[in-house]
């Protein structure tokens, strides 16, 4: 119900989905965003919390083998997600992810 919110909200973004055949357990809500340190940063200031789970690929030594898992975790910002987020603060962290976005 919370990742639906999300991702109705937020259409113009992009997310890290589970493949359409699967179902996921959304123990991650993860969209890909560019300045995804300045976003985290201005969701703090509102707090909001928000995680970078993974912000380098795990073969360190081999930069740039593999841009496309370098993107990702240049882009990678987990929202909040958990059983008991309120649909009222979804909707206020959409909010405010869209003021960063186009302001």
């Amino acid at each position: 119900k919370i990742a639906k919110r999300y991702k109705k909200n937020m259409t113009e973004l992009s997310f890290v989905c589970a493949d359409e055949n699967t179902e996921s357990s959304y123990h991650k809500f993860v969209v890909l965003v560019n300045r995804r340190d300045d976003l985290q940063s201005f969701l703090r200031t509102k707090g909001i919390e928000t995680k970078i789970h993974y912000p380098k690929t795990l073969d360190t030594e081999n930069i740039g083998k593999y841009p496309s898992a370098e993107n990702i975790c240049a882009k990678a910002l987990s929202l909040p997600i958990y059983p008991h987020l309120k649909i009222s603060e979804v909707d206020y962290i959409c909010d405010k992810i869209k003021e960063f976005i186009y302001v």
